[in-house]
């Protein structure tokens, strides 16, 4: 399983025209197809002012969707702090997990 946490960015025209909610979505059915498959969860980067939105997966979610991440040219990133990031989709449980 891999260890890496990657992150996907949309910029500022992307979230014009709600490709990241469009993308969201997707990995959201994606996990709902699959089941709810343990720690599949993902996380927004937390940026005051930011042009930008970053949503991170955590090294359990990737096996599952790092087709949808690579459609996006998502890309590896170390983790980010917890303080940084609010969960996107999954348990409060599986985000504590993601930390330790």
């Amino acid at each position: 399983m891999p260890d890496e946490w990657y992150k996907v960015v949309f910029d500022e025209e992307q979230i014009a025209y709600e490709q990241h909610k469009q993308f969201e979505n997707q990995v959201s059915e994606r996990c709902i197809s699959l089941g709810f498959p343990r720690g599949f969860i993902y996380f927004h980067l937390i940026k005051e002012h930011s042009r930008t939105y970053t949503i991170l997966f955590p090294p359990k979610a990737i096996p599952h969707c790092i087709d949808l991440i690579a459609t996006r040219s998502g890309k590896i990133c170390p983790q980010p702090e917890l303080s940084e990031v609010q969960l996107g989709f999954g348990s409060d449980n599986e985000a504590e997990e993601a930390f330790r």
